[in-house]
């Protein structure tokens, strides 16, 4: 059972409890109660990572088949009457500027059927790059001229040093261990690299 928060260790945490069809995934519905833990300390917000929620866990990804079962399209997000995006153009928009200045080598960590990949197709200064527990791009990124390789997330350790650029798109909120598994992909960053981390709003989604 948690009994302090995965970031800072803080016993000074706070039991919040859900009743909820989705214990990780929206993809794949798991009836449960999940507990959340919010930290005093430093703000976090966990989930109560024990046994039964591993074992859910593997139930579900046991059969990944990420974004497939909507056709492989991004969720939209509205912002205000006027104008609406996909959540991985939200990103796209703040690292432009940056492409558009050097050659750059992109990783989506947590890649599924690579919607973060897709406003990237064809842009010659970028050299795409995906990672998840296993390849189900859809083949418009494979074929894309700047697609580089898909790595397995069992040999991404491996790449140390490599990607100016990683996003975790609503992957973080998955992790059992965010901070060992944060550590662990900025070490991909070379030197001035960048991770952009896009989560969902708890009171929207919890």
């Amino acid at each position: 059972m948690t009994n302090v928060c995965l970031v800072c260790n803080s016993k000074d945490i706070i039991n919040i409890t859900k009743k909820t069809k989705f214990i990780s995934s929206d993809l794949e519905p798991i009836n449960s109660k999940v507990s959340f833990f919010f930290c005093n300390l430093c703000a976090n917000l966990q989930k109560e990572v024990n046994e039964n929620y591993i074992n859910k866990i593997k139930e579900i990804y046991k059969n990944y088949i990420g974004f497939k079962k909507y056709n492989n399209k991004d969720q939209t997000k509205t912002f205000d009457i006027e104008s609406s995006k996909n959540r991985c153009d939200v990103i796209y928009d703040l690292i432009e500027s940056q492409i558009k200045r050097k050659k750059i080598k992109f990783l989506d960590f947590g890649c599924s059927n690579g919607a973060m990949l897709y406003p990237m197709v064809g842009e010659k200064n970028i050299s795409m790059y995906g990672t998840d527990i296993k390849n189900i791009l859809d083949k418009k990124i494979a074929k894309a001229i700047n697609f580089s390789k898909f790595i397995d997330l069992n040999k991404i350790s491996s790449h140390k040093n490599t990607f100016d650029i990683i996003t975790l798109i609503h992957v973080f909120e998955h992790f059992t261990n965010p901070k060992t598994e944060l550590m662990k992909i900025s070490e991909l960053l070379k030197k001035n690299g960048r991770i952009y981390i896009q989560i969902p709003n708890y009171n929207e989604n919890y």
